[in-house]
């Protein structure tokens, strides 16, 4: 099997509401509608008018694993799933899901600022959306997981502790045809568009969900954005 037997989706409802931005920002909805009401109006304009720009969509691929080794995991295709955290969280998988998904392309185009407050609200808007793409693809394969009754681990990303952004990058890219979901690796293997995310989830009877993956973020001390779970 190739990396062009990926599945594409495109049918994902993300549900995103001012409320969600605002959080990503790093305000708190409810104080800031009573002292600054006019920025919450704003704030519910942009994300009403460019819920359209979003059109988020995702390349995904579920892969057997061959053979368990001490560094990780060998895929029937011959690809390695290797790193020190990969080896202790995806313990037991029987097979894997990678994803690799985006917010549409051309969202910072047709979402383009006009001045430096619109400008971070649509970038929230973003960061809102990508996020809440990665919780329903999860959401998904954990409802699917169930009825086969195994267990999911949370998603694991290129870039966490014990899994070097370019390695890990270059293993999901070669497992998933992620220029399906629009998305390609530049030579310092970061994602274009900007808004995009690649992961992978084990799936076993045996697997262990884990902490989330703010647990392992090496941001996780500074960032704003974390949440509970990925499960939320």
């Amino acid at each position: 099997m190739g990396v062009n037997c990926s599945e594409l989706r495109t049918d994902w409802k993300l549900g995103i509401d001012a409320g969600m931005v605002l959080r990503a920002m790093g305000a708190t909805p409810e104080a800031i509608r009573a002292r600054q009401p006019r920025f919450v109006d704003l704030v519910e304009t942009v994300v009403a008018k460019h819920q359209d720009c979003l059109r988020p969509s995702a390349a995904i691929r579920e892969i057997a694993v061959r053979e368990e080794t001490p560094y990780g995991l060998m895929l029937e295709n011959g690809v390695q799933l290797h790193g020190p955290t990969l080896s202790r969280r995806l313990a037991g998988s029987e097979c894997v899901v990678a994803v690799v998904g985006a917010i549409a392309s051309d969202f910072e185009r047709c979402a383009q600022a006009r001045d430096l407050v619109h400008s971070l609200i649509v970038d929230a808007l973003g960061t809102v959306a990508i996020t809440a793409l990665t919780n329903s693809i999860f959401r998904e394969v954990r409802a699917m997981v169930r009825e086969r009754r195994l267990n999911a681990t949370h998603p694991l990303f290129p870039g966490m502790k014990g899994w070097e952004l370019a390695a890990g990058q270059a293993q999901i890219f070669a497992l998933v045809d992620g220029r399906a979901a629009g998305v390609s690796l530049n030579e310092s293997f970061m994602m274009t568009p900007r808004k995009s995310v690649a992961f992978v989830i084990g799936i076993g009877a045996q697997v262990a969900e884990g902490p989330g993956a703010c647990e392992d973020c090496q941001a996780a001390a500074h960032c704003r954005h974390q949440t509970p779970s990925y499960a939320c």
